[in-house]
């Protein structure tokens, strides 16, 4: 008689064989079993070409593998619809821009940016080198082939005040090849290649060089990431490491397994490709810059949600956990930091120097140190076309954001405040907000030659700097953040710095007297120091305690002095300042607080 229990054992025994066999599992060579793999999907925007390389190189030499993962690229293509599948589930990973993750985590989809496989995005605007547009600043009243609605439009138009039309792309080059004035949207590594076999002089303007600053990123679903942390952390591992062994290391077999799937991808093309990407450092970016293969920060997500609000493609501020994480990159990314790639002095030896003082590694941080001209020409710098406040008017200058400067510095995230100061007495200071928001730069030279101040006391020097804004948008009062004849800079820290009206008789204000505390950093302080401090400016030749006197026991004469100093004091250099009246009770507000 058969034991029925004995039979039940064995189908169960049976059961589990057969569901393990099924389970994901690799087999090494000999037939002995190894780990489980992960099973994840990565869906690219595109069809396989180089600059996906990373990943495919990452595939095919094993190092997913080797991070227990069993990795499916799907490819892309004109609907591939990346960021939807990742915010939906369809994919764990996905290749699109991170302004599109910003786009849509203000949507309310759980997307997020974990890794940058470029640093500067691709996308240019293609011309023929007949075309008198040189600049950004030149497309103004122009027409241009792209992608309806694309991002880049809004933040072209508000970042340089201009207008253009576009029409819609028709993924073609036939229009652009019969047309010498014709501009339309590109990849700087795919259509000059085709319109050079076609007998054309192609140009491009990469958008990168523009400001517009989105990365190239691997965006993955906020639940996939809270759930599975370690797969994301080993995905993102294994494919910075497969973008190094591309670029660095033999990639032929890569590239015949890119052209294997995209048989487009022939020999020649892919190396133009590989050129293009080493030419304008897609990948890698630029070390002086802040940036590194792979590499995301909160900064520059930060500043493209900035750019993106000024525009109006977003509403309102998000979270920065709303559309990006940088937990998941390998340690030697979070930790990095770019080293000074700028020559300094402790002593000044020439009257072009320009003092620099703050976090920088190697020298202390109240340490006064300079920077040469010929020094400061050599780092990244763009060309736009910007008001010139002594001159009335616009002019095309060369100019060096302070976020490059910083850059370059070694500085990075360690300062939040940026304070100017200007050989008359003046000085400016930018937030983390302005920095971010607004974009201040240097301007270097105008119409390629250095700007020259006459004029400042004692003769000193003849030499200074000018610093502006790339928008206004937000700021109280623009022409504070646009001092000249500045010939120091110091970066330090909101909270250091501001220390003395933030404690003590500061410390529980009214919410109508913080409102007008902030007033005061962002404008008063710019021409009035108090008597306790070493911080704001000294043009006006009266300290914070005789404007707050005023404030506190000659209100009207507060005003008329606020809104036209040189009607009360002819020998007075402040300008008028148009604040609204609810401005102005909250600056007294404030002010009748200081002891």
């Amino acid at each position: 008689m058969v034991n029925p229990n004995k039979i039940t054992r064995l189908y169960l025994i049976f059961l589990m064989a057969m569901v393990s066999g099924c389970a994901k599992e690799k087999q090494e060579e000999g037939g002995t079993q190894s780990r489980t793999l992960e099973k994840i999907v990565f869906q690219t925007e595109w069809y396989a070409e180089p600059e996906q390389g990373g990943f495919y190189h990452a595939l095919l030499e094993g190092y997913y593998e080797e991070a227990g993962l069993d990795v499916e690229i799907r490819q892309g293509g004109p609907n591939s619809l990346a960021p939807q599948k990742v915010a939906t589930g369809k994919a764990d990973f996905g290749l699109a821009r991170s302004d599109e993750a910003i786009a849509f985590a203000s949507r309310n989809l759980p997307v997020l940016v974990v890794m940058a496989s470029m640093q500067r995005d691709a996308q240019a605007l293609l011309l023929h080198r007949e075309n008198p547009v040189d600049s950004f600043a030149d497309l103004n009243g122009k027409t241009i082939m792209a992608t309806p609605g694309a991002t880049w439009i809004k933040i072209l138009k508000n970042r340089y005040g201009i207008e253009f039309e576009t029409i819609p792309t028709d993924y073609g080059m036939g229009r652009y090849l019969t047309d010498k004035s014709f501009i339309q949207m590109s990849y700087v590594t795919n259509e000059p290649y085709y319109a050079r076999l076609k007998g054309a002089v192609p140009k491009s303007l990469l958008l990168a060089d523009s400001g517009y600053s989105a990365y190239r990123a691997i965006l993955t679903n906020h639940k996939f990431a809270q759930e599975h942390p370690d797969l994301v952390r080993a995905f993102v591992g294994a494919s910075v490491r497969g973008w190094k062994g591309y670029l660095a290391g033999d990639r032929s077999r890569t590239n015949a397994h890119i052209a294997s799937l995209n048989p487009q991808m022939t020999e020649e093309f892919m190396e133009f490709v590989l050129d293009t990407m080493e030419q304008y450092q897609l990948i890698e970016g630029h070390a002086d810059q802040g940036e590194k293969l792979g590499l995301v920060t909160k900064k520059r997500m930060q500043e493209q949600m900035a750019d993106m609000l000024a525009a109006g493609i977003i509403e309102k501020p998000l979270p920065l956990e709303a559309f990006v994480s940088t937990e998941f990159l390998p340690d030697d990314l979070k930790n990095w930091k770019p080293s000074v790639t700028i020559p300094l002095s402790d002593k000044r030896s020439s009257a072009d120097d320009l003092c620099v003082v703050g976090p920088i590694d190697g020298f202390d941080s109240e340490t006064s140190l300079y920077l040469a001209y010929k020094d400061l020409i050599k780092l990244p710098t763009e060309t736009l076309v910007t008001d010139i406040v002594w001159l009335g008017e616009k002019r095309m200058a060369t100019v060096l954001s302070i976020d490059a400067l910083m850059a370059a510095l070694g500085i990075g995230e360690r300062s939040d405040f940026v304070v100017a100061d200007c050989l008359d007495g003046y000085q400016a200071n930018f937030d983390a907000e302005v920095l971010s928001k607004n974009k201040p730069y240097l301007v270097l030279q105008i119409d390629g030659a250095p700007p020259k101040f006459w004029g400042f006391q004692d003769g000193a020097a003849n030499f200074a700097y000018y610093l502006n804004l790339k928008n206004e948008d937000g700021v109280l009062n623009p022409e504070h953040k646009k001092p000249f004849g500045v010939n120091r800079l110091e970066f330090t820290s909101r909270e250091v710095k501001l220390a003395e009206i933030y404690e003590g008789a500061f410390a529980n204000l009214s919410p109508e007297a913080a409102l007008g505390r902030e007033i005061y950093v962002g404008s008063c302080y710019s021409c009035h120091r108090p008597l306790s401090g070493n911080f704001g400016g000294t043009l006006s030749n009266r300290n914070l305690e005789v404007i707050a006197a005023h404030a506190k026991y000659n209100r009207q004469y507060f005003l008329d002095w606020t809104r036209d100093p040189q009607g009360q004091i002819e020998s007075v250099k402040m300008g008028p300042h148009p604040y609204a009246e609810e401005q102005l009770d909250q600056l007294i507000a404030f002010l009748i607080k200081v002891p």
